[in-house]
């Protein structure tokens, strides 16, 4: 099963006088995206200007963020709080975690933040996967005791990846903020049956204190 890896700054440039739509608009869509399956080992994902082993990430001296630029405020046991640095006001934050195969190979990005007010739900959750799963097996997440888990659709992809955008509701987020740990599970469409299912532990240690400083987008 998968650990986090701990990122170096993160940079995504949107001009100093954008307003906070824009500015949030670029923390959450902005991204290299996550090549196909068989280059996994040697991928960038979401600006990384390294990854490397989670050890090395880990040690990188961060750089001071210029406006324009998105960073890692600050890590919260398993993750982080991802945020936009920006001229004036509040800057866009989200919770952050990037779910590896046995600790090395980057398989998964997921953000969380707030639902916009008046929205039915009261988190939203976006995962993004490479090119190459198999989109008719969807995205599976099961949290600590659960066996089956909940399957959702991915909603898009591009050259990037495939994004699954998902709507959490009351009881599923206080599942997360109360539990140990999540199973994301995918499929490999470009694997043999026997080796094409990929289960990924999200840990949940510090979700809750990541998604209490995050921001709901703007409009």
């Amino acid at each position: 099963m998968s650990s986090l890896g701990k990122l170096p700054p993160i940079v995504i440039h949107v001009p100093p006088d954008s307003d906070a739509a824009t500015c949030y608009q670029a923390l959450n869509h902005k991204t290299h995206g996550i090549p196909m399956f068989k280059s996994l080992s040697s991928l960038a994902l979401i600006g990384l200007v390294t990854f490397g082993t989670a050890a090395a990430a880990q040690d990188a001296a961060p750089a001071e963020p210029q406006v324009g630029d998105a960073y890692i405020r600050e890590v919260m046991d398993s993750w982080t709080l991802r945020c936009l640095k920006v001229a004036e006001g509040e800057e866009p934050c989200q919770a952050y975690q990037i779910l590896t195969v046995d600790g090395t190979n980057p398989t998964a990005e997921v953000k969380v933040y707030p639902a916009p007010e008046g929205a039915d739900v009261a988190a939203i959750m976006s995962v993004t996967v490479p090119l190459g799963t198999l989109l008719t097996e969807g995205l599976a997440i099961a949290i600590d005791s659960e066996t089956e888990g909940t399957a959702y659709e991915f909603q898009i992809c591009t050259a990037k990846g495939c994004i699954a955008r998902i709507g959490i509701a009351n009881e599923m987020l206080d599942s997360m903020k109360a539990g140990e740990k999540a199973v994301l599970r995918m499929v490999n469409g470009n694997a043999d049956a026997a080796t094409a299912e990929i289960l990924l532990d999200m840990p949940l240690a510090g979700f809750t204190a990541a998604l209490d400083q995050s921001t709901p987008p703007q409009n």
